[in-house]
């Protein structure tokens, strides 16, 4: 069978996500990967070679966030492959790691959809998820790295939410850096979870412990949506962190164009910025913060993407989206947005994975 083959289905899947971004993801939606899967099931997983491996990886990737977006717990063959592909791939890269922890992130979503866990299981598993990323993180070099840059002067005007320091990270490329964003956002959800979960114990939710937890997710929700925004003027703040990518040495202060990878590397930022614009326990000026950065990208980047997913965000703060998530944070940042959630190249399953291998 073709790699083409997968490649066609997730690419027809992607622009199909994308295409209808503005209306709500149902089964209908994702009948090209349900398709492909079925042709993986019918050759059987054991069979694809190296060669192939690289795209049904990505198949797989794209099944976990089709599950994800409907609240359904992961395929058994999303397992499967990923089985068979630990003899191809490197997987002490923190990118298969990372996708790993988003698998098991799904089926615990899942699961508190369907209201099949309890509090005090739910809040266990949302910790050690949690924890989990944390390792990644700490482990990432030489695989992932960035470095932080200060703004020429102690006030960057907006590129930065008050309060935190005057510096920008910069990332050798877009996936590094939204690699980074989606292990930060995804710890950003748990810790969501994990305070809304917490008056629910049967335990008072003053005792040590709890307050432990909460002191906890509060912190990792402050570090990691810090992060996140100091990862954005590199890709946005076209006076000065972005000036580089304006084409032909455009004044940044006057009317500008925007090249294409420069768009791309606006869009992949989109979800991350949701993400923070939407947390609860985020403090109120860094989610103002986000609600205006995407505000940047919708009018002064012309994306419809953020335009979409600030439709969404400004909808439900004013309370007019009714949620389906049965109190789920991991499920709570519209399904709508969930379509931007990961990289675009994992969908295409890059090759980097392999040509690390052996």
């Amino acid at each position: 069978m073709a790699k083409s083959t997968f490649e066609g289905a997730l690419l027809l899947d992607l622009f199909e996500k994308l295409s209808k971004s503005a209306s709500p993801i149902g089964d209908d939606k994702h009948t090209h990967v349900a398709g492909a899967f079925a042709l993986v099931k019918l050759r059987g997983v054991e069979s694809f070679t190296e060669q192939e491996i690289a795209a049904v990886t990505g198949l797989s990737l794209n099944g976990t966030l089709t599950a994800l977006s409907t609240g359904r717990a992961t395929d058994t063959i999303i397992r499967q492959i990923r089985h068979h592909a630990t003899q191809f791939l490197d997987i002490s890269d923190p990118k298969w790691k990372l996708t790993g922890l988003i698998l098991e992130a799904t089926d615990l979503a899942a699961l508190v959809i369907h209201g099949t866990i309890t509090s005090t299981d739910k809040i266990s598993r949302n910790i050690h998820l949690d924890t989990e990323l944390a390792a990644i993180a700490e482990s990432a070099s030489p695989f992932w790295t960035y470095t932080s840059h200060p703004f020429p002067n102690a006030d960057p005007k907006g590129a930065l939410p008050a309060g935190l320091p005057p510096t920008y990270t910069i990332y050798p490329s877009r996936t590094i850096a939204q690699m980074w964003n989606v292990l930060r956002l995804t710890r950003i959800l748990l810790c969501e979870e994990i305070l809304a979960s917490l008056p629910s114990l049967p335990s008072s939710s003053s005792s040590n412990p709890a307050l432990l937890t909460a002191e906890r997710a509060q912190i990792t929700i402050d570090q990691m949506t810090s992060e996140i925004c100091a990862s954005l003027p590199h890709m946005t703040h076209c006076s000065y962190a972005a000036r580089h990518k304006l084409p032909g040495g455009e004044n940044p202060h006057k009317p500008h164009t925007h090249t294409v990878p420069h768009t791309l590397d606006v869009y992949v930022m989109i979800f991350a910025i949701y993400v923070v614009a939407w947390a609860p326990h985020a403090p109120r000026h860094t989610r103002d913060w986000g609600l205006a950065q995407l505000e940047n990208m919708a009018t002064h980047f012309g994306s419809q993407e953020a335009s979409v997913i600030l439709d969404v965000l400004q909808r439900q703060r004013e309370g007019k989206m009714k949620s389906t998530r049965t109190g789920s944070a991991l499920r709570y940042p519209d399904s709508t947005a969930l379509t931007l959630g990961l990289p675009i190249d994992w969908y295409m399953g890059p090759g980097d994975f392999a040509s690390r291998a052996g």
